[in-house]
């Protein structure tokens, strides 16, 4: 079997040269080198299965430079290590091509297992070893360290915690046989933690068995359905006001007398004093869903108070913020930043809501991703509600929603309104039939928040005169504005209807 090479880019620091050591005793030929001029000429001119880079030896380079790196390097499997917690380059690092981010959490001994595994599903020889594991849900998301331990095969715990709650997911050979979190096991634990994103793993080995297996679902049947439940999940947490919402049943004497489930007498009995509805959901006998649904419909029939949280939705959705510029480039310029944050008049503020309303179809999630280029945060999204957070400045970050114009709207908007500084509406050209509905949403929501806005037609071809014409008939806008045009998918019409955010001079 021919010896597997490994390229290494390192500083000369204490940790790097044990791991070059214990590599060396599992008789790998290690090319190392501390030059980011040679590691282009090695990956040419030698055949590598595994290219592994120590972050302080590129975190100085020029941008230029790395970029150029990673493009070589996209031919094999790279990975970078000893990488800071709080380092704003990690997702950049993710979307130029590595193949896994580790950071210091990490020993010597762990990138040395995580190496000999990685070799192994490379080559497709070998015994895969196991060893412990750690780092953040931010930096690896659930499911896809439920892919990697199941490629892996491994044996072992996976223990997650989040600042709400705790769990486990229990794998054989790769398989997951049991989970636990809460009140909730099996197939619905995972449902729920697959939900989570924000909070640290850590993944203990264990001997492998023959466990009875208390999942239903492969692998990939969780994750494809865990999908579903995701979506559905945010969606009724969004109409209940946010998971840390504090919630207490009222005339609990008249829920009582419509049923005879005793599992639904117990479970108004332990919210008959507030509390939170994650508590509520570690301790409902109902599946995940239920339990929510089962909150929805209290609250319809009038028998729910709700606690609001201080944020709101932004308690779940909002992501730790991290120092720093990433190597992405952000689709706004300093200049532009700064003229934003005066037009949305929040020069003031560290934070606002920037809320992005239209139809389905009018493109609002792409939009949304043109915005957040160069941004650490993904855009979350579901079938109506999109979210992601846009770092523009060190002090300056916008949260940024999308939401389907529809008749729940103004009710979500009211609970978004705590820190909203501006909107911006999209109006599908090709929907005509919903103009009347749309200028109606648009001067109601302009006149009871009197934030600055601006509105732009999707789906319209620029020299179509005459469709353009029927838009501007029945979208009426205010003399101090105009109806832009916007092709979601170039980035230039983004960053224009972005800067056209202006308040109103009647609000001022």
């Amino acid at each position: 079997m021919a010896q597997k090479n490994i390229l290494i880019l390192s500083a000369d620091d204490e940790r790097t040269q044990k791991l070059i050591s214990l590599l060396k005793k599992g008789k790998y030929n290690i090319h190392a080198t501390h030059k980011l001029s040679e590691v282009s000429e090695k990956i040419s001119s030698t055949e590598i299965a595994l290219i592994l880079i120590n972050y302080l030896s590129i975190v100085k380079e020029e941008r230029k430079k790395l970029i150029s790196l990673f493009k070589d390097a996209r031919k094999t499997k790279f990975v970078i290590y000893d990488v800071p917690e709080d380092a704003m380059r990690r997702l950049a690092f993710y979307r130029l091509g590595a193949y896994r981010i580790l950071d210091q959490k990490y020993s010597v001994d762990d990138i040395f297992y995580f190496s000999q595994n990685t070799l192994t599903e490379v080559e497709g020889d070998g015994v895969l070893k196991e060893s412990h594991i750690s780092g953040s849900l931010q930096d690896f998301n659930l499911p896809g360290l439920i892919n990697i331990f199941g490629r892996e095969k491994r044996s072992g715990v996976l223990r997650i915690q989040t600042p709400i709650s705790s769990g486990k997911i229990y794998f054989n050979h790769g398989n997951i046989y049991h989970a636990v979190t809460g009140n909730r096991k099996a197939d619905d634990a995972v449902f729920y933690m697959l939900t989570w994103n924000k909070g640290w793993f850590s993944m203990r080995p264990l001997a492998s068995k023959n466990p009875k297996n208390k999942v239903q679902l492969s692998n990939i049947g969780l994750l494809l359905h865990g999908q579903y439940v995701s979506g559905e999940f945010f969606k009724k947490i969004v109409e209940l006001g946010g998971i840390s919402n504090q919630v207490r049943v009222i005339n609990k004497g008249d829920l009582l007398q419509k049923t005879n489930d005793p599992g639904f007498k117990d479970f108004i009995e332990k919210i008959s004093e507030f509390r939170k509805i994650y508590d509520i959901i570690d301790f409902s006998p109902y599946d995940l869903l239920t339990t929510l649904d089962n909150l929805q419909d209290i609250n319809k029939s009038n028998n729910l108070e709700i606690r609001e949280s201080a944020d709101i939705i932004e308690d779940f959705y909002v992501e730790k913020t991290r120092e720093g510029i990433g190597l992405a480039e952000s689709l706004l310029s300093d200049k532009e930043v700064k003229q934003l944050r005066k037009n949305l008049r929040a020069q003031n503020i560290g934070s606002g809501k920037l809320l992005i309303v239209g139809t389905k179809t009018c493109g609002k999630t792409d939009f949304i991703r043109q915005f957040n280029q160069g941004s650490l945060s993904n855009v979350r999204t579901n079938q109506d509600l999109d979210f992601t957070t846009i770092e523009l400045e060190k002090d300056f970050t916008l949260q940024v929603f999308g939401i389907v114009l529809d008749r729940r709207l103004t009710d979500i908007i009211e609970k978004l309104s705590e820190g909203l500084v501006g909107y911006i509406f999209l109006v599908d050209a090709k929907k005509k039939e919903e103009f009347e509905y749309t200028n109606y949403l648009i001067n109601h929501l302009i006149s009871i928040y009197g934030v600055p806005w601006t509105i732009a037609i999707t789906n319209i071809d620029k020299s179509d005169s005459k469709l353009l014409d029927a838009v501007k008939s029945s979208i009426k806008v205010a003399d101090d504005h105009e109806l832009e045009i916007c092709e979601v998918s170039d980035k230039e019409d983004v960053r224009r209807v972005i800067m056209s955010i202006k308040p109103s001079k009647r609000k001022e």
